[in-house]
C-alpha cells in the first residue's frame, strides 16, 4: 500500500501553522446546553465567592488598620506606604480584571446557550445578566480598597 501525502496544513503570515481544522462535535444539543448551564452555575459561583472574600479581606484590613498603632506608624516609611499603596491598587486592578473576565464568559455562554436553540430562552432567564453586573461587583471592593488607600495616605501625612 502507499499512502498518499497529506496536504499541506495552513499557515499565518507569520509562518505559524494553525493546524487541522477541528473535528465535528459529536455531543448532542442537550449535552451542550447541560454544559453550557452548568458552567454558568461555575461561574455564578466563583464570582459570589470572590466577591464575599473580597469584601473580607478589605474589611479586614481597613479594621486593623484602624485598630493597630503600629500599622498607622509605618505608613511614615514612604517606601512602606507607596509598597502598601501599590498592593491595594494592584489587588482592586486584579480583581475588576476578574470580573470583567467572569462577565465577559458568561455572555458569550449565554450568546452559544442561545445559538443552540435547545429550548426557549423563558426557560433559563435566570442566567441573565443585567447590563450593570459587573459595577455591582467591583464597587463594594472598589469602596472598600479607596477607604483602605485613603486610610494609609492619612496615616502617612498625619502629624
Amino acid at each position: 500500500m502507499h499512502d498518499e501525502p497529506s496536504p499541506p496544513l495552513p499557515e499565518r503570515p507569520s509562518g505559524q501553522v494553525i493546524g487541522p481544522p477541528p473535528a465535528p462535535s459529536k455531543a448532542q444539543q442537550k449535552e451542550k446546553f447541560d454544559q453550557c448551564i452548568a458552567m454558568l452555575k461555575a461561574y455564578y459561583d466563583a464570582i459570589e465567592a470572590r466577591l464575599g472574600q473580597n469584601i473580607t479581606g478589605h474589611t479586614a484590613a481597613v479594621g486593623w488598620f484602624l485598630t493597630s498603632d503600629t500599622a498607622r506608624k509605618s505608613m511614615k516609611d514612604p517606601v512602606l506606604f507607596y509598597v502598601g499603596l501599590a498592593v491595594a491598587f494592584g489587588m482592586l486592578c486584579a480583581y475588576a480584571f476578574n470580573i470583567r473576565h467572569y462577565v465577559k464568559r458568561w455572555r458569550d455562554l449565554r450568546k452559544i446557550i442561545d445559538a443552540l436553540e435547545y429550548m426557549e430562552p423563558t426557560y433559563y432567564q435566570r442566567y441573565n445578566l443585567p447590563a450593570h453586573t459587573a459595577w455591582t461587583y467591583l464597587l463594594p471592593v472598589a469602596v472598600l480598597s479607596s477607604v483602605l488607600m485613603f486610610l494609609m495616605w492619612f496615616a502617612a501625612n498625619s502629624k
